[in-house]
């Protein structure tokens, strides 16, 4: 997968678009594309405001990036990007049932059950972070290329938390270097090696105050360091047969190091590595053009986030280490089945174009990270596994509409998940959680969308759209119940029209969503907190009710 947030450009132009909608949404995107000698240079600017449609739910952010690219002669690319954006946003809280039921735009604010609240603390991140990245490509000669990429981001992220007000202050480096080379040892075999490394580091100091009034206080409660360094090497070989059989061959190697400084109390030091090899195979036959079948057997390895690794205040594990002993990395098992097909149809048929993807997996999970105490800390499952199957259709009419169908259906379970229910106020008692449905995860994802655009004005488009999930649990036990919900949304615009000799490019567009006003519930907090007197829990964020955004986009050639 290859995702670039500066592609290339044929003409230099300039760009401006603005967006607005509900709940005082406002965006404007500054954008020009222009050529500076052998190279081509892009400049983008945006900012955007929101209201919020809960209380204490405001945010801003501003974004700059800068991109240039050129050719160093026939065989070498450089690439330079800048970014920098400084965002805010405050945080409404989740909420009970009864809480949603009576009035979803609230905020979690001060009662004598839920205190201290989210409003209360005026709970907010406040990030301002930059990137600067290198990228050169060179090619060696006709079978190998060479790849290299570096870069360096500083944070400064500030946020009311937990009743602390947190400054983190970050630099993180890093790059990759990758090697390929291209082999074909007759007309009907052929290879391709791909060899790598990437390396990354992060540190930097943490400090935690008192909060006084949502502010920054004067007592410092917390001084840390906290630092991670990561290391990888791979090894992938392609082997192609006719052009139609291809066989993947790849194995990778980790190790992650975490670093914890306690400048207050060094009896916290501590420092925790994790290590992991893994392999992969995959094949894939083209039973046509554009038909293919494929099989894959991999894995992978995930190491917890550094908010992950903080270890639980239960037992007094936080007052002996300062991190987490229990967490080990996640090690996943994967197997794929699947075929992809896009075709397009003869004259007398009723579908112009016609693609579908559909994919069988399994996962089988060790050591997957689960949230306590409203993600105050992590413990980890035994095992945990998921199979699935993902679909989707893409068909279009020739009267002018198209279908777009995506749905989702998996099977999510803890299969080995023992939980020490200390935890819980039970100390020396224990809760067996296998055969659970996994929390936070819902079994069906779908959409259906049905897209008209006009034959004899394609440019002007109407669209409508279904799009839901089923319930699922909040909590491992599988007592806290998430409801299912499908929403409606309708848009419609003109796609991309030259006009005026064609120096300017025109596009719209309007939507409203969530079209009959459902109240619903868009995300849970996983294993939440409970009411301290009520025991209620509190996990609940709410969906947007009807809302809509509309957007004017406008496009110059220099």
């Amino acid at each position: 997968m290859n995702i670039s947030s500066s592609p290339g450009f044929d003409a230099p132009s300039l760009s401006v678009q603005t967006t607005f909608g509900s709940f005082g949404y406002r965006k404007d995107l500054l954008k020009l594309c222009s050529r500076v000698g052998p190279g081509r240079l892009t400049l983008s600017f945006s900012n955007t405001n929101c209201d919020g449609w809960r209380d204490h739910s405001r945010s801003t952010r501003g974004l700059f990036q800068a991109s240039l690219k050129s050719a160093m002669g026939a065989q070498s690319a450089l690439a330079v990007y800048l970014a920098a954006t400084s965002n805010l946003f405050l945080i409404p809280g989740p909420l009970t049932a009864a809480q949603f039921d009576s009035d979803p735009r609230q905020a979690q604010d001060d009662t004598a059950d839920y205190r201290p609240t989210y409003v209360q603390r005026d709970e907010r991140r406040d990030n301002r972070l930059g990137r600067l990245g290198v990228r050169f490509d060179h090619i060696l000669d006709g079978h190998q290329k060479l790849y290299m990429t570096a870069f360096v981001i500083p944070k400064y992220l500030q946020r009311s938390e937990r009743n602390t007000f947190r400054d983190f202050t970050r630099y993180h480096i890093g790059g990759s270097a990758i090697y390929q080379r291209v082999n074909a040892f007759s007309p009907r075999f052929g290879a391709t090696t791909i060899f790598g490394a990437d390396a990354a580091y992060q540190d930097g100091a943490i400090l935690f105050y008192n909060l006084k009034s949502g502010q920054r206080g004067e007592t410092i409660k917390s001084d840390q360091r906290e630092g991670a360094r990561n290391l990888g090497v791979f090894i992938e070989n392609q082997l192609t047969l006719d052009d139609r059989f291809l066989t993947t061959l790849g194995l990778r190697f980790d190790d992650i190091t975490y670093f914890y400084e306690d400048h207050l109390d060094p009896g916290l030091n501590a420092t925790q590595s994790f290590r992991h090899v893994t392999p992969k195979i995959a094949f894939s036959y083209l039973l046509g053009r554009n038909h293919s079948v494929y099989a894959s057997l991999g894995g992978g390895v995930e190491v917890p986030a550094g908010n992950e690794t903080a270890p639980p205040s239960t037992a007094g594990l936080d007052t002996l280490t300062g991190l987490n002993p229990l967490l080990d990395p996640i090690r996943s098992v994967t197997v794929e089945l699947g075929t992809k097909q896009a075709a397009e149809s003869d004259e007398g048929s009723l579908f112009t174009k016609l693609s579908y993807d559909v994919a069988l997996y399994w996962i089988s999970v060790r050591d997957d990270i689960i949230p306590y105490g409203g993600g105050r800390f992590y413990f980890t499952a035994g095992r945990t596994r998921r199979i699935g199957l993902e679909a989707s259709l893409a068909a279009e009419i020739k009267s002018g509409f198209k279908l777009q169908i995506a749905v989702t259906q998996t099977q999510n379970r803890y299969m080995e998940y023992l939980v020490d229910s200390s935890h819980y106020g039970r100390p020396g008692s224990f809760a067996n959680y296998a055969e659970n449905r996994v929390a936070g995860v819902p079994a069906t994802f779908y959409r259906f969308g049905l897209l008209f655009s006009p034959r004899p004005i394609q440019a002007i488009f109407g669209e409508c759209a279904i799009q839901g999930v089923s319930r699922y649990y909040a909590d491992d036990a599988n007592t806290v119940a998430v409801p299912q919900y499908s929403i409606v949304n309708i848009s419609a615009g003109l796609q991309p029209i030259k006009i005026h000799s064609a120096r300017i490019t025109l596009s719209a567009f309007v939507s409203l969503n969530n079209v009959f006003d459902r109240r619903y519930v868009a995300s849970a907090f996983v294993n939440p907190d409970r009411g301290v007197l009520s025991k209620t829990p509190i996990y609940i964020e709410p969906g947007l009710p009807r809302n809509w955004t509309a957007s004017l986009s406008l496009s110059v050639s220099l």
